[in-house]
């Protein structure tokens, strides 16, 4: 009993608290560390199949890529990838856009032309900017070997800008590697 009141007593001191709040504090943290040691490697699997599903959306066709390390690579351009059966290209480009920086996966075919766009991350406005990422617009720009033959989208000017910029930061990034 003698015990038991010690233990009381010292539980309702503040430092006894301050230690209990400090334990808690560790046991939380251990348990966030162990749960992000466990779950990263899943998530950077994961991670890279959305890439690889991304690369192969853009350039139809492509199963295969080896990336491609080029010191001419700029403008926007995060990543080049070389499809290996010789079907094109396809370059990771991040632009700023209205809410912030856009990313885009785009393919272009031997002939410099785009055979596909694929909006990765935006924090566009819903209805106005988010329509980059709407079929019906990125079907605009394929084909095309020049990204000033696309219309952009009334009311979300920063994001088709953003689009439009983000293909001639690619196409330009294909001509210094094809060159």
């Amino acid at each position: 009993e003698r015990e038991v009141r010690a233990l009381a007593k010292f539980k309702d001191s503040m430092f006894g608290s301050a230690l209990i709040l400090a334990l808690l504090a560790l046991l939380v943290t251990f348990m966030l560390v162990l749960t992000y040691t466990i779950t990263k490697p899943r998530i950077e699997q994961m991670e890279q199949t959305r890439m690889n599903l991304a690369r192969e959306e853009v350039l139809p066709g492509s199963t295969d890529f080896q990336e491609v390390t080029n010191d001419s690579l700029h403008g926007g351009v995060e990543a080049a990838y070389q499809e290996t059966g010789g079907k094109g290209y396809v370059f990771r480009v991040s632009r700023p856009g209205y809410g912030g920086p856009i990313t885009f996966m785009i393919g272009v075919d031997p002939q410099g032309a785009c055979t596909g766009i694929s909006v990765l991350s935006h924090e566009e406005t819903p209805g106005l900017g988010a329509k980059i990422t709407e079929s019906s617009f990125i079907q605009r720009f394929i084909g095309v070997t020049n990204a000033n033959e696309v219309d952009g989208i009334t009311g979300a000017t920063v994001s088709s800008v953003a689009m439009r910029s983000a293909l001639s930061n690619a196409f330009e990034a294909w001509e210094a590697l094809t060159v």
